[in-house]
């Protein structure tokens, strides 16, 4: 028998003699019914837990055109003589005696580490010449000043 879907009342008909109202639509299946042919079938729904994990899909990767260049090793010497080499310029200023022990320290450095890594051995030896010229010249700039105070100028 058919149920009134306002008041729940039984019913004999299709109209409700309680309530006037019409009887509720019948349940459907418990299940969904098989696609027909030619419809696609859609995959199940899971629980977000129990969800099937799929692999992010990456573009392919090409193996590279030519060979990769082998890193540079790094030389602790001739590192020692690019610091050396920028202490004697900063030096050079101030202090040129030091700025001359700090060059031809950078000089000595540089020459050794020619054979190992020869980007810093050249920048070394670059750097302590550069310090060592400039150190001379502060020196006769300071002799010069020196003079110049002594004679009264």
């Amino acid at each position: 028998m058919p149920t009134c879907q306002y008041c729940g009342s039984q019913m004999e008909g299709n109209i409700c003699q309680r309530c006037g109202g019409q009887a509720a639509p019948a349940p459907g299946p418990a299940y969904s019914p098989q696609p027909a042919y030619g419809q696609p079938a859609y995959p199940p729904q899971y629980p977000p837990q129990y969800a099937p994990q799929y692999a992010p899909q990456y573009p392919p990767q090409y193996p590279p055109m030519y060979a990769p260049y082998p890193p540079q090793q790094s030389s602790g010497v001739a590192i020692a003589g690019v610091v050396l080499g920028i202490l004697g310029i900063v030096f050079a200023l101030l202090f040129p005696f030091l700025g001359i022990i700090f060059g031809i320290i950078a000089l000595i450095l540089g020459a050794v580490a020619k054979g190992q890594n020869q980007g810093y051995a050249v920048a070394a030896m670059v750097l302590g010449l550069v310090g060592l010229i400039l150190s001379i010249v502060m020196i006769f700039v300071y002799i010069m000043i020196y003079s110049a105070i002594m004679s009264g100028y």
